[in-house]
C-alpha cells in the first residue's frame, strides 16, 4: 500500500522548474556583494577578466595566459564583448581599445575598471551553476527508480552554500564541474541505451571540461570505462576508446588551441602551476585528504556520510551504470589528494556528486523501510524526512545570512575609510607620497587598495615575514592587516608558532588600532569573520588617522572604533 500518490512526470517537471528558478535566484542575488565594486573580491577573477579584456582590446585570440586553459575565458570574452559593445553604443567607451584590465597590487587586492563587465562574468558563472543543478537531477534520474530522488538531489545542490558562493565569482570552477557532470550524464545514458554515438558526445564533453580546467581531464577515464562496458568485442572496444580519445583531444584543442600553437609559453605556465599545487600555499599546511574531509564534514556532514553510502548502494544496484561516476570520483579525489594546495573550490565536483549520492541513499533507506514486515506505514515517511532534513539543513540555515540585507564588508568599510581620506584635503595631504611628510604604509593581502604611484604604500602577502621592530626601523607609520591572511596563522598557532606570535605582537604592543569588522557573509571569499586592522606606529600615523576619522565623519560614515592598547 502506497503512503501517498506517486509523483507524476508532469509534477516532476514542474517541481524541477521551481527548484531551478529558486536556485538561479540564489545565485544572482547580490552579485555585487561584499567587497563593494569596483574593488576586487576574489584573487582568481583577474585571470578570466584580464585575458578576455586583452583579446577584446587587441583582437589577438591568443590569450597569452595558460595557468588555466581557454574555454572559460573565450566564453567570458563573448559575454563581456557584448557588454563592451553596449558600453560603446551608450558612449561609455569610445572603442574596445579603451577596455582596461584589473589593477592588482597584492593577493585579493585590486580595482576593476569596468565593474559592469565583471558582473556579466559573474552572471555567466551563476547560469553555469544552475545548469549544474539540472544536470545533477538528470544524473540521479539515470541511477535511481523514483521520481522524487532527483528532485531531492537538485534541491540540495540548489541550496548548497559552497555551490552558491562559487557561482557568484567569475572563475572557472563551477563551469568545469558542470561540464564534467554533463559528461557523466551522457556516459550513464550511453550505458542505458548502448549508444556508441552518445559515448562520443561524452568524450567531447570531457574534453570541454578539461578545456575549462586542466585536471578535469580525468573525466576521460569515465569515458574509457563507458567504452569498455558497452557491448561488443575487444577490437570494437579498443576502437571506441581510440575514437573517444581523438574526440576528447579535438574538443580540448578546438577550445584551447594555443596550448598547442603557443606550446613553449603554455608549458612554462602549466609547469609553474603544477609546482604551485604540488608545493602548496603559505599558511595552508597538512594533508589535503584530511583537509577536504574536514571541510566537507564542517560544511555538509549529511551529504558526506550519506553520499558515500549512496555511492556504495549505486555500485551494488547498478554497477555498470554507476561505474563512470565511481571512476571519476576516485580519479579526481586521488588527484587533489596528491596536491598540497587545498581550497574548497578544488573539490567542487566531489561535493556535487556526494549530494547526488546522498539522494540515492535516502531513496534506498525509504525503500528498505517500506519492505519491513508489519504495519509500519509511518516509518518510511519519518526516516525519509529525517535524512532529507539532514541533507537540506546546511543550505536552509544559510538562507537568512544569504538573503538578508548586508552592509559593506569589513574590507569595503576599511576601503571607504581610506577613500574618504583621499577625498579630504587634510588627510589627502598626509597620504600624498610627493609630500615630504607623507605617511608610509605597509599593507598585506586581502586588505585595501591604494595606488603606489600616489601613496607611499608597500604590499606584502604577509607581514609576519619580519618582526614588528624591523618595520618600525624602516620608518612605517601605519600597518594594515587583514584576517584573510592573518587568520591562516593565528588559527593554527601550534603549526605557525612564530608567525602567530608576530601577529599577536601588533595587538599587544601598539597603542592605537582601527578595527573594521563585519558579520559573516556566506558569499564572502575566504573569511568567516572578516576584519581589517589599521595599526599606528608613529605620531605622524596617529595624526593621519585622526584626519581620516574626521573625513569619514564629515562624509557621514563615522569613525572606526578606537581600541587603545
Amino acid at each position: 500500500m502506497r503512503l501517498a500518490p506517486p509523483v507524476r512526470r508532469g509534477q516532476t517537471a514542474r517541481f524541477a522548474l521551481l527548484i531551478l528558478l529558486a536556485g538561479l535566484s540564489l545565485r544572482v542575488v547580490r552579485l555585487d556583494f561584499g567587497e563593494a565594486l569596483p574593488y576586487l573580491a576574489h584573487p582568481d577573477e583577474p585571470t578570466q577578466y584580464d585575458a578576455a579584456m586583452r583579446i577584446l582590446r587587441t583582437g589577438d585570440p591568443n590569450p597569452h595566459f595558460f595557468a588555466y586553459p581557454s574555454l572559460c575565458l573565450y566564453a567570458s570574452t563573448a559575454v563581456l564583448g557584448l557588454g563592451a559593445l553596449a558600453m560603446r553604443w551608450t558612449g561609455e567607451i569610445g572603442s574596445l581599445a579603451e577596455l582596461g584590465s584589473i589593477e592588482v597590487e597584492q593577493v585579493g587586492i585590486g580595482i576593476v575598471p569596468h565593474p559592469g563587465l565583471l558582473l556579466l562574468g559573474r552572471f555567466l558563472s551563476a547560469l553555469m551553476g544552475i545548469l549544474g543543478v539540472a544536470l545533477l537531477m538528470l544524473l540521479v534520474r539515470e541511477l535511481c527508480t523514483s521520481e522524487w530522488a532527483p528532485l531531492l538531489a537538485g534541491l540540495a545542490l540548489a541550496l548548497s552554500p559552497e555551490h552558491i558562493r562559487l557561482s557568484h565569482y567569475m572563475t572557472v570552477d563551477v563551469t568545469a564541474a558542470t561540464i564534467a557532470l554533463a559528461a557523466l550524464v551522457v556516459c550513464a545514458s550511453a550505458l542505458r541505451t548502448g549508444s556508441g554515438r552518445r559515448l562520443l558526445w561524452a568524450a567531447a564533453l570531457a574534453g570541454l571540461s578539461a578545456s575549462a580546467k586542466y585536471n578535469y581531464g580525468v573525466a576521460l577515464a569515465a569515458v574509457a570505462v563507458t567504452a569498455l562496458l558497452l557491448e561488443g568485442g575487444a577490437r570494437q572496444k579498443i576502437a571506441r576508446i581510440a575514437w573517444a580519445g581523438a574526440v576528447f583531444a579535438g574538443a580540448f584543442l578546438l577550445t584551447s588551441p594555443f596550448v598547442l600553437l603557443d606550446y613553449p609559453a603554455a608549458w612554462a605556465a602549466i609547469s609553474t602551476e603544477m609546482k604551485h599545487y604540488a608545493a602548496g600555499d603559505i599558511g595552508v599546511p597538512g594533508s589535503s585528504t584530511l583537509w577536504y574531509l574536514a571541510w566537507l564534514w564542517r560544511g555538509e556532514p549529511a551529504a558526506l556520510l550519506l553520499g558515500l553510502a549512496g555511492f556504495a548502494i549505486a555500485m551494488r544496484r547498478r554497477p555498470a551504470r554507476f561505474a563512470p561516476v565511481a571512476v571519476f570520483v576516485l580519479s579526481f579525489a586521488f588527484l587533489i589528494a596528491k596536491q598540497k594546495f587545498h581550497v574548497p573550490r578544488a573539490a567542487l565536483p566531489l561535493l556535487v556528486l556526494l549530494i547526488g549520492g546522498a539522494a540515492l541513499a535516502v531513496e534506498a533507506a525509504v525503500e528498505g523501510a517500506r519492505r519491513r514486515p508489519g504495519d509500519r506505514r509511518a516509518l518510511p515517511v519519518l526516516l525519509g524526512g529525517l535524512l532529507t532534513a539532514g541533507i537540506l539543513l546546511p543550505g536552509l540555515a544559510n538562507l537568512p545570512d544569504l538573503l538578508l540585507l548586508h552592509g559593506p564588508s569589513a574590507r569595503a568599510r576599511a576601503q571607504a575609510w581610506f577613500d574618504r581620506a583621499l577625498e579630504s584635503p587634510e588627510a589627502k595631504g598626509a597620504l600624498d607620497r610627493s609630500s615630504p611628510g607623507a605617511v608610509k604604509i605597509l599593507a598585506e593581502g586581502y586588505t585595501v587598495f591604494l595606488r603606489p604611484e600616489t601613496t607611499d604604500v608597500t604590499y606584502r602577502k604577509t607581514v609576519s615575514d619580519f618582526p614588528l621592530v624591523a618595520y618600525a626601523q624602516h620608518g612605517y607609520d601605519l600597518i594594515v592587516l587583514g584576517s584573510g591572511i592573518m587568520d591562516r596563522f593565528t588559527a593554527q598557532p601550534e603549526i605557525f608558532e612564530w608567525r602567530a606570535a608576530r601577529y599577536h605582537e601588533y595587538f599587544d604592543r601598539l597603542a592605537v588600532v582601527r578595527d573594521f569588522t563585519s558579520p559573516r557573509d556566506p558569499l564572502q571569499f575566504g573569511d568567516d569573520d572578516p576584519a581589517v586592522h589599521v595599526f599606528v606606529l608613529t605620531d605622524r600615523g596617529r595624526r593621519f588617522v585622526e584626519a581620516a576619522d574626521r573625513a569619514a565623519a564629515a562624509a557621514g560614515g563615522g569613525a572606526a572604533p578606537d581600541h587603545s592598547g
